[in-house]
């Protein structure tokens, strides 16, 4: 269902009621005292619900394992056979895919055959693998020792120097992490409940807000039910890290907190702009909450997904997906196609009845989400 833009009103149609950030509760985000100019105009927003405040089209609703393979590895063996057949995989770095002019080398396309013959992926599975018997806190599985190198090799394609012995527990670690966030997602399908976010009422009055999430985070409520909680799509993402145990509640207020930051700076800059400088409100961006859920959790380069393009990278299994702005949706990608070819997300949003969904990223783009589709690595 298509939301209504807001018409922009006189000052005297300003929405009564909302607190200046240095009025807020006791018990809310210390926010320094900073406050939020009375604008020339209405600004109450419904930002992550599609609500516009400064004009524009209508739009869509928005949201502000691998066997035991014993003492020596396949991988390891077709390492090993470098006088074999043919067809055996040849020795290779992962620096010989590191042409980033080079489609076919993206991470996303390169088969977990061509990763697992890469003297990184060798290194790290001797060192790191885990046989079931041991602690599996403090080793990896083979599926994410191919994520981490898959990750390495992303970071070496943007120009950053890779050796295993300098940052390997790096990507080990981001592995992990995006791995175990997204599998803890996927075992919530049809759990949550999405509701609308303003990024506004967040940082001058978050008792008004729907999402439990939000009041957790910015007025120590009590933690949502993690089967019935209420909040929006890229506040799932950071609440499945947190009950996956990658991320703490005190990352999760730092962040909100730089995002209350972040707000009022911006929303104050447009309305001096507009109100003492004639601007016209139609030329800014509006800010969001969702912004700086962006900047904070982004641990790599932003690429672009094109569905219809053959030659385009594709999200890896934990990386976070972004419809246009995650003012519009945010996701997480599982690093899955489905048998049409369509590439898997888990996804809370109205389009998807309002519960977290196994979804792909072509079906939302059919039932009108935003464009561009981005993605990037995680850092929880």
């Amino acid at each position: 269902m298509k939301t209504q833009d807001k018409d922009l009103q006189s000052q005297n149609n300003f929405e009564k009621g909302i607190d200046p950030v240095g009025a807020m509760h006791s018990n809310e985000m210390d926010t320094g005292g900073a406050s939020l100019n009375p604008p020339p105009f209405q600004l109450k927003t419904d930002d992550e619900s599609g609500i516009n405040p400064f004009g524009g089209g209508n739009h869509r609703s928005n949201d502000d394992v691998q066997p035991h393979l014993g003492k020596v590895s396949a991988p390891i063996q077709a390492k090993m056979a470098t006088k074999g057949p043919a067809n055996v995989v040849q020795m290779a770095s992962i620096n010989d895919y590191a042409d980033r002019n080079n489609p076919a080398h993206d991470p996303s396309r390169l088969s977990d055959t061509q990763i697992r013959a890469t003297d990184e992926y060798i290194e790290m599975a001797r060192a790191h693998y885990y046989i079931p018997t041991t602690d599996p806190s403090i080793l990896y599985s083979l599926e994410e020792i191919t994520l981490a190198t898959r990750l390495a090799l992303r970071s070496i394609r943007e120009g950053n120097s890779f050796t295993v012995a300098s940052n390997g527990q790096t990507f080990l670690d981001r592995a992990k992490e995006q791995l175990g966030t997204v599998r803890h997602i996927e075992g919530q399908a049809n759990n949550l409940h999405w509701s609308a976010f303003s990024s506004q009422d967040a940082a001058t009055n978050p008792s008004v807000l729907q999402s439990q999430y939000a009041k957790w985070i910015l007025l120590n409520q009590p933690e949502p039910n993690p089967n019935s909680g209420i909040m929006n799509c890229w506040e799932m993402v950071m609440y499945g890290a947190y009950r996956a145990g990658y991320v703490t509640v005190s990352r999760l207020r730092q962040i909100y907190l730089t995002a209350n930051s972040s707000f009022v700076t911006r929303y104050n800059h447009i309305v001096d702009q507009v109100r003492n400088h004639g601007a016209d409100p139609n030329s800014f961006t509006f800010p969001s909450f969702g912004d700086t859920f962006e900047s904070e959790i982004r641990a790599s380069s932003e690429y672009i997904f094109d569905p219809s393009n053959s030659n385009s990278p594709s999200p890896l299994p934990g990386d976070i997906v972004i419809f246009n702005r995650a003012a519009g949706h945010a996701a997480i990608s599982t690093g899955t196609v489905n048998s049409n070819g369509q590439h898997e997300i888990m996804s809370l949003w109205t389009q998807n009845r309002g519960r977290i969904v196994r979804t792909t990223i072509e079906a939302l783009l059919a039932d009108g989400a935003g464009t561009p589709v981005k993605f990037w690595s995680a850092r929880w």
